[in-house]
């Protein structure tokens, strides 16, 4: 944009002075609105704005890029807030919100660069703090993963042990899978007489379902339901 205004504008200006181009330049883009637009960005920029668009980047990254921006930015605020001691002031508080900084910022140096110099310093003690940490972590992962192997290898045998035991099991009558179950209803079928009295079911219903104190066999109840259930639809 500058260099299109420049060769548009500023090319055929009599007098092109060095001095005389950058006025030129500064009055047209740095309007009203752009010099408070530029302040109220200094003023909310934070060093958590930057570690947010690069969460992979270390620490003093981020601080790398918020110094330089800051230091840029400087030169577009009005005169009396783009000295030392404004830039100082911003540094600090752009950073002291964030954990690794909030001791450097409480006892800041009165410097720019000695403020500067403590941040990075505290950056890349952070990145080795999380460095021992993970590297803890990893270490503790390694002891405790032969105790989960082995649980989890116990688990799998109890489980192929269970399995096994079932598979050798003779199944009684109300144990039967459904397709053996319809399978014995249809032998059952073929000498079930419609006209002769059920007297079976009769005599032992009672004896199933209802007790007087002990408490109800439920898989045999609805086994036994099932079984009365396929020999009348059989029967039909």
């Amino acid at each position: 944009m500058a260099l299109s205004f420049y060769y548009s504008r500023l090319k055929r200006m009599p007098d092109q002075t060095l001095q005389n181009l950058c006025n030129a330049v500064k009055n047209h883009f740095e309007n009203f609105e752009y010099r408070r637009n530029q302040q109220d960005t200094w003023h909310a920029l934070k060093i958590s704005d930057i570690t947010n668009i690069n969460p992979s980047k270390p620490l003093s990254y981020s601080l790398k890029i918020l110094i330089e921006r800051l230091d840029e930015m400087k030169f577009g605020l009005p005169s009396g807030l783009n000295d030392d001691e404004i830039l100082h002031h911003k540094i600090r508080n752009a950073c002291e919100d964030h954990s690794a900084f909030t001791t450097v910022c409480e006892r800041a140096s009165p410097t720019v660069n000695g403020l500067i110099s403590d941040l990075f310093l505290m950056a890349a003690s952070s990145v080795e703090k999380e460095i021992h940490e993970i590297d803890a972590a990893f270490q503790k992962l390694k002891k405790d993963t032969p105790a989960y192997e082995t649980a989890f290898q116990q688990y799998l045998l109890e489980m192929k042990e269970q399995i096994q035991f079932v598979e050798t099991q003779e199944y009684s009558e109300f144990d039967l899978p459904s397709d053996m179950l319809l399978k014995k209803a249809g032998e059952m079928s073929k000498n079930f007489d419609s006209n002769e009295p059920d007297t079976t079911f009769d005599q032992n219903f009672s004896e199933i379902l209802f007790t007087e104190k002990s408490s109800l066999n439920g898989f045999e109840a609805m086994q036994t339901l099932s079984n009365r259930k396929v020999t009348h639809s059989l029967s039909q």
